[in-house]
């Protein structure tokens, strides 16, 4: 009598929650690789800043401090921000679907670079659904955290020439990891 009782209830929610929270965290690492393919597609004149933002972010400072503050400080604070504090006061005064494009398009401004921009509104529109449908700030945290941390492996990788090579060797190459990435993660966000 596993949910006979209210432990067993309580026990059920607590690993349906976590299996959550890992799904939507492996969906937002996966968006991730798809955006990042994508974005190795895009022409070079498109992507005016990228490069010069993405490392500042990283100058500086050790690889462990970038893991830290890019992969969790950063998701965490701007979950509290813009899926915490500005879509609940926006509720009230919008529709859901109003007030999801005005969040989400806020958190992507605030990206700077174009290309971030681009992804940020797709990526803040994800988080926000996901908050919407479950209510829970966690898991839009968990899919925040994800993305950003791939693209911090991401950069990590792009210091070792020998490796990144193999990895990202060729275009067609790049957009098969991506595409890979993009139907496991829609299969995840389904879920």
């Amino acid at each position: 009598k596993i949910l006979g009782n209210s432990t067993g209830l309580h026990s059920f929610w607590i690993l349906f929650s976590i299996l959550l929270f890992g799904g939507l965290f492996g969906f937002g690492f996966l968006f991730s690789v798809f955006v990042s393919s994508l974005l190795t597609m895009i022409p070079d004149s498109w992507m005016t800043g990228y490069d010069e933002i993405a490392d500042a972010v990283y100058a500086g400072y050790d690889t462990l401090f970038s893991i830290i503050c890019v992969s969790f400080l950063s998701p965490f604070a701007e979950e509290i921000v813009f899926r915490g504090y500005m879509m609940k006061r926006l509720l009230p005064l919008f529709k859901e679907k109003k007030t999801l494009w005005i969040v989400s398009a806020v958190f992507a401004l605030c990206h700077l670079s174009p290309a971030w921009i681009v992804y940020g509104l797709f990526l803040g529109l994800v988080m926000g659904v996901v908050v919407l449908k479950h209510g829970n700030l966690a898991y839009s945290l968990a899919v925040h955290i994800g993305f950003n941390l791939f693209s911090v492996l991401n950069f990590i990788i792009m210091k070792f020439p020998s490796v990144s090579d193999k990895i990202y060797g060729s275009k067609p190459l790049i957009l098969l990891y991506g595409l890979l990435a993009g139907g496991a993660a829609y299969l995840l966000f389904r879920i």
